[in-house]
C-alpha cells in the first residue's frame, strides 16, 4: 500500500520498491514499468458497495463524535407491567377477569407508558411451542381492535386471556391462528403459520367433539373459545361460507346447553359472551342478505338499554334489528296490513329506545351507539318501508352516519363500524353523493369517503374489509347501470340491490 508504486505492481498486488525509471520487480520479470495517475470516483465505489480508499478503516482511538453517537444510541428498557395471568398459580375470576391477591405494586406501576411488555411464555397444557411474537400481537394489537370504548375493557381480554394458562392446546392454536391471520397483512411470513395452526385447532376440536358427552360439550368453555376463534379466523381470512359453518355448529352447542341446563345455571361470563358473539354475527350479517336466521331473537333482551362495550350498542337495539330482518324475510307470508302494522310497531319501538352508556364520559361508546342506531333506522326504512336513496329522510340519515364514521376514522378507530358504514354505502344516492353536515359547514363526498374509511377499517378492526368493499362496489355498479330513476322491479330497493350480493358477508 504505497502511494508512488507503479501500476504494474499494483495490478499484480505485490510490493513495489518505487525505483525509477524501472522498479526491481518489473526489471526482474521484464515487464513494462508504468506510472500514471488513476482517478477514482466515490460514487462508483458506493454503487458497488465497496470501501472508497481507506474510508471505514478501524481506528484505535474513537473521535468525540463517535463517542457522542454511542451515548445517544443507548436505550433503556422499562420494567414491564406483569398481569396476574402471567402466573399459573395466580387465582383469576373468570367472570370479571379481576385478580385475587395483592395488586398494590401493579397499581403503582400502572402509570408507566411501556413500550415493551413481556409476552406469555408458559402454558402447561399446550402441546406446542408458543410463538411469543404472535401471542403478543393478539394481546397488544388485536384485542384493542375489538371495542371502541376507552374505559371498558374488551371481553377478549377479561374473559379469554385469563383462561389461557389452564386451557387446552386447541385454544392456544386457535388464538394464535387468528392473530397470525390478522397480522399477516403486516408480516407475510405469518400466513403459512396461520394456516397450520388453524388446521391443528380444527383437528383437536374434532377429536374432542367425538369423545365428549353432551353435557361436557355444552359446558366446556374451551369448545366455545375454539369455535369462536375459528369463526373469526374464517371471517378475517376469506369471509366465505366457512365462517357460517362454525356459526351453525355454535348454534347446535347452544341448543344442547339450553336443553340440558337452565338459564340461571349457565356461567354468566365466558359462555354468555360466546353466545352473544355468535348471535350478533348472525343478526348483523342477515341485515344485508336477508337469509333465514341461525340464532333467533331469544338471545337478546329487548328491555336492556345499557350499551355493551363489545357490541357497541345496547342488546335492546340488537333485538330491534333482529326483528326487522326477520320481518323483512317474512314479508311475502303476511298480508299487507299485518306487515305494515308490524313495521310501524318496530319503527315506534326504535324511536322510543334511549340507549344508556354506563360511563357518561365514554364519548366513543356513546357515538358508537348513535351510529348503529342510525344504521338500524336506515335498514327499517329501506328494507321495510321501501324507502329510496334519493329520499330526503334517507339522505339525512346517511349523512349523519358518514359524519360519525368520519369522527372515528380521524382517530384511527374502526371496531364495529363496518356495519353502519356498509348500510350507509349501500344507500348512497347514485345521482348525488355529496352529503352536507347539519350546519352545512362541510361536504362529504359519499363514495370517495367510504373507500377511504374502508382502508382505515382494514387496519383498525377485526373483520374482512375486502369482501365488504367488493359487495359495496358491486351495489354501486348495479345502481349506475340502472336505466330508469324509478325502480320497476317487484321488490324494494334493499331487496333488489343489496340482498342478492351479500351472501355470507360478515359485518
Amino acid at each position: 500500500r504505497t502511494r508512488d508504486g507503479c501500476m504494474t505492481c499494483r495490478r499484480r498486488r505485490i510490493r513495489c520498491d518505487q525505483a525509477r525509471p524501472t522498479c526491481a520487480n518489473c526489471s526482474r520479470k521484464g515487464f513494462q514499468c508504468m506510472r500514471q495517475v488513476q482517478l477514482k470516483w466515490q460514487a462508483d465505489y458506493k454503487s458497488q458497495n465497496l470501501a472508497f480508499g481507506r474510508e471505514g478503516v478501524w481506528r484505535k482511538h474513537r473521535t468525540s463524535a463517535d463517542r457522542a453517537s454511542s451515548r445517544g444510541n443507548k436505550t433503556w428498557v422499562q420494567y414491564p407491567l406483569i398481569q396476574a395471568y402471567n402466573f399459573i398459580s395466580h387465582t383469576v375470576d373468570r367472570d370479571t377477569g379481576s385478580m385475587i391477591g395483592s395488586t398494590s405494586f401493579l397499581k403503582e406501576q400502572h402509570h408507566l407508558n411501556l413500550d415493551l411488555e413481556r409476552p406469555f411464555s408458559t402454558f402447561p397444557n399446550a402441546a406446542v411451542t408458543v410463538d411469543a411474537s404472535v401471542l403478543s400481537y393478539y394481546v397488544q394489537n388485536l384485542c384493542p381492535l375489538t371495542t371502541l370504548s376507552r374505559h371498558a375493557r374488551s371481553p377478549f381480554v377479561t374473559l379469554i386471556i385469563p383462561s389461557l394458562p389452564t386451557a387446552s392446546s386447541a385454544v392456544l392454536d386457535a388464538i394464535l391462528a387468528l392473530a397470525a391471520c390478522h397480522g399477516s397483512s403486516i408480516n407475510k411470513t405469518w400466513a403459512a403459520s396461520a394456516a397450520q395452526l388453524e388446521a391443528r385447532a380444527i383437528h383437536s376440536l374434532r377429536h374432542r367433539l367425538a369423545n365428549m358427552t353432551e353435557y361436557e360439550l355444552a359446558t366446556d368453555p374451551d369448545i366455545h373459545i375454539v369455535t369462536m376463534m375459528l369463526c373469526l379466523y374464517e371471517i378475517v381470512n376469506k369471509c366465505d361460507k366457512q365462517w357460517v359453518i362454525h356459526l351453525k355448529g355454535a348454534r347446535e352447542i347452544a341448543r344442547t346447553r339450553r336443553r340440558l341446563i337452565s338459564a340461571n345455571q349457565v356461567e354468566q361470563g365466558l359462555l354468555r359472551f360466546t353466545d352473544s358473539f355468535f348471535a350478533f354475527q348472525d343478526v348483523i350479517g342477515r341485515t344485508a342478505c336477508g337469509e333465514e336466521p341461525i340464532f333467533d331473537n331469544t338471545y337478546w333482551d329487548a328491555s336492556d338499554a345499557r350499551v355493551d362495550a363489545w357490541l357497541g350498542c345496547s342488546p335492546a337495539l340488537v333485538a330491534v334489528i333482529c326483528q326487522a330482518t326477520e320481518l323483512s324475510r317474512q314479508k311475502r307470508d303476511l298480508t299487507a296490513f299485518e306487515f305494515q302494522a308490524r313495521a310501524a310497531g318496530l319503527e315506534a319501538q326504535l324511536e322510543r329506545l334511549e340507549q344508556i352508556v354506563p360511563d357518561a364520559n365514554d364519548t366513543n361508546l356513546q357515538k358508537s351507539a348513535d351510529v348503529k342506531y342510525l344504521a338500524a333506522s336506515v335498514v327499517i326504512h329501506c328494507a321495510l318501508n321501501d324507502a329510496l336513496p334519493n329520499m330526503n329522510l334517507v339522505r339525512r340519515l346517511v349523512a349523519q352516519i358518514l359524519l360519525l364514521v368520519k369522527w372515528f376514522v380521524e382517530q384511527s378507530l374502526g371496531a364495529g363500524l363496518l356495519w353502519p358504514l356498509f348500510v350507509a354505502a349501500a344507500e348512497l344516492d347514485p345521482t348525488n353523493d355529496d352529503y352536507a353536515t347539519e350546519n352545512g359547514s362541510d361536504i362529504i363526498v359519499g363514495r370517495a369517503f367510504v373507500l377511504r374509511a374502508l382502508d382505515c377499517l382494514a387496519i383498525s378492526s377485526v373483520t374482512n374489509v375486502s369482501k365488504a368493499r367488493q359487495v359495496i362496489t358491486e351495489i354501486w355498479q348495479a345502481r349506475d347501470e340502472a336505466v330508469e330513476d324509478v325502480p320497476t322491479f317487484p321488490t324494494n330497493d334493499w331487496e333488489h340491490y343489496v340482498a342478492p350480493r351479500s351472501s355470507n358477508l360478515s359485518l
